[in-house]
């Protein structure tokens, strides 16, 4: 992923203006940086479930959708071999 995480974040920022014009309240809350992965919080599933599928599709790669109890909660995990 170090490759392109330059790439990733600047497709997840412009992943979330395109969301933004269709749903105004979702938005990217938090985005930790670490060697090892980048975890980015989002105000709503709408936007997770998004990144998830345009971060497969630009860079490949699997996403795990995890919904939680009450619906309202998603957990995206997307992993690719380098």
């Amino acid at each position: 992923m170090l490759k392109h995480r330059n790439e990733i974040i600047n497709l997840i920022k412009n992943t979330e203006k395109k969301e933004k014009a269709e749903h105004a309240l979702e938005r990217i809350i938090g985005l930790t940086d670490s060697a090892a992965a980048l975890i980015v919080t989002t105000t709503g599933i709408h936007l997770a479930n998004r990144l998830g599928h345009a971060l497969e599709a630009a860079f490949k790669g699997n996403s795990d959708y995890r919904y939680g109890d009450d619906k309202y909660g998603l957990s995206v995990n997307w992993t690719r071999d380098e």
